[in-house]
């Protein structure tokens, strides 16, 4: 426990150049965190030794220490400054409050039916998984706003419905973003 507190601070205190200097978003940022937190979780699953489980400790730094900041950063990113300290209350409510509650009832129930081991490849696996599906959905989103043009204005103006516009012009525009954002998904994991 030790030498992960200790590899958290340089993270937490580095965040702000570690930022700048990737130009990643905050939400990339808490993607990473995740990641990290996977990989902890798969490293600690396949462990022979306590060096393994003392290097895999060390992924704490990039999973923790990366994600509360970047959470912060996130929610000053996309909540209005009014609802700023509600955003918060509900960022640590459901984040620390519900998440843990499920996974601590999910790694018991696996730790006790399956073993130690078990628990920490199906929660590094579910980790990795949870966060691939929120990329993909967040990304996916992204290349269906950037539809657009003249194609969607002609449609609009001849009236057509929402499912005409949707197979006519939206899914055929953002099919190659779809693919190459899947690709990427499964090249990085």
């Amino acid at each position: 426990l030790f030498l992960q507190a200790i590899s958290e601070l340089p993270v937490m205190f580095g965040y702000t150049r570690i930022r700048s200097k990737t130009h990643l978003s905050a939400a990339a940022l808490i993607s990473v965190s995740m990641l990290c937190y996977a990989l902890k979780a798969l490293v600690l699953g396949g462990a022979s030794s306590l060096g393994v489980v003392m290097a895999a400790g060390l992924f704490q730094a990039l999973s923790f220490a990366l994600f509360t900041p970047a959470c912060v950063d996130f929610m000053l990113e996309t909540v209005p400054g009014e609802y700023l300290a509600t955003g918060h209350l509900l960022f640590l409510a459901i984040g620390q409050g519900a998440g843990a509650v499920a996974g601590n009832a999910l790694s018991g129930f696996l730790a006790e039916y399956l073993g130690m081991g078990w628990m920490f490849r199906t929660v590094g696996v579910l980790a990795l998984l949870i966060t691939t599906c929120g990329f993909l959905i967040r990304s996916f989103i992204e290349t269906i706003d950037e539809v657009g043009g003249e194609s969607l204005e002609a449609l609009q103006a001849v009236g057509a419905g929402r499912l005409s516009i949707i197979t006519q012009v939206i899914l055929p525009a953002s099919l190659p973003g779809f693919l190459s954002w899947l690709l990427y998904s499964l090249e990085v994991n």
